[in-house]
């Protein structure tokens, strides 16, 4: 996933959720069942495209996604995401090259998509299992940590 980002130079506040459900699911698709996958395979699938003010999202290049389920709405967002004020964030140079020219697909890229197209759907869709707010505390939650 870090790879996206230093490909793009985008950082992970530009990104929407949609952008990182992608990552996720490609991620644990490259850790079961294709470990050559890179990040130049990306640009077979999706388009980067700007979403508002320095916001991006990747946009499928084909009626049939790769990976699906990415643009469902969160359930109970507000207990999971976090605000910041726009005027809080220095205005920095948003990446405006085509994502093919950051990424340009490799010779055995189109043949490692067409074969992720093969998995079954379930190992292509992204979803979140979270115990209801009942089934845990805070002492036994999980969170994500990144290292900057």
């Amino acid at each position: 996933m870090m790879q996206f980002f230093r490909f793009t130079g985008l950082s992970f506040a530009q990104t929407i959720p949609m952008v990182w459900r992608v990552l996720i699911v490609l991620n644990q698709i490259k850790t079961f069942h294709f470990p050559d996958l890179c990040i130049e395979d990306i640009s077979i699938a999706y388009r980067l495209c700007s979403h508002g003010n320095s916001r991006f999202l990747l946009f499928s290049t084909s009626n049939n996604p790769l990976i699906l389920k990415v643009t469902k709405n969160e359930d109970e967002w507000k207990r999971k995401f976090f605000f910041v004020r726009r005027d809080s964030i220095a205005e920095g140079d948003s990446p405006s090259a085509n994502f093919k020219e950051i990424t340009p697909p490799t010779a055995e890229s189109k043949k490692r998509i067409k074969e992720i197209y093969k998995l079954p759907k379930s190992e292509r869709s992204f979803s979140s299992h979270q115990p209801s707010s009942s089934q845990y505390s805070s002492s036994n939650t999980s969170y994500i940590l990144i290292y900057l």
